[in-house]
């Protein structure tokens, strides 16, 4: 009778854990399934699941949340189809598992966190001088220093602020030289190195 118990207890526990692993399985499942829900429709899949675009590049959960919101401005993306209050949740989670999956560690945003408490009374130091000319003229450097992203992805973030804000080339200490050239062939390459999307700090908070 004993030993029957003993078994029943055994077996039950057994069913019990396997549960709690299939939940947590499916809950890992449908967290990332939210990004391809939602992001898949324009960035395209790749063979080792990555999205273009989205898998090049690492932000803060407030950099994440505006690339949703400038989604949302300027190509219409709605959220599961779904109006803005309804969806809102939604976008909290997807930013979540954006964050979570291609965030920041905290060394790499202790720097800078200022943008993001919205610490306004601050005069940024310690920057490369021609990153606060080239980039720095026009929003804050810690606006930069907040992401991580391949070479590639810097300079298509090149090719969208000149497409998004001509302008750019003929304001203040961009029609003085040749901002272009400048831009791809020395500002990218410097942002790549500075803030490059692996790290040993992203790969040992993940770990």
């Amino acid at each position: 009778m004993i030993l029957r118990y003993a078994l029943h207890s055994i077996l039950l526990l057994f069913s019990l854990m396997v549960v709690q692993q299939a939940q947590a399985e499916s809950s890992g499942d449908k967290s990332e399934d939210i990004v391809f829900a939602q992001c898949a429709g324009c960035h395209i899949p790749g063979e080792d699941g990555s999205l273009s675009r989205i898998s090049q590049q690492r932000k803060s959960p407030e950099g994440w949340e505006m690339s949703i919101n400038r989604m949302r401005l300027m190509h219409g993306f709605k959220l599961s189809g779904l109006d803005i209050p309804i969806a809102q949740s939604g976008i909290h989670e997807l930013v979540k598992q954006l964050a979570d999956t291609q965030g920041l560690a905290p060394q790499e945003a202790a720097p800078y966190r200022y943008l993001i408490e919205q610490d306004l009374n601050r005069v940024e130091e310690g920057f490369d001088p021609d990153l606060v000319v080239m980039c720095g003229r026009c929003h804050t450097s810690a606006r930069f220093a907040l992401q991580r992203r391949s070479e590639i992805e810097w300079e298509r973030l090149v090719h969208f602020h000149l497409g998004q804000f001509p302008s750019v080339e003929y304001s203040l200490f961009g029609r003085d030289r040749e901002w272009m050239n400048i831009a791809l062939n020395e500002t990218v390459p410097a942002l790549a190195k500075e803030f490059p999307l692996e790290s040993q700090s992203w790969s040992e908070w993940q770990a």
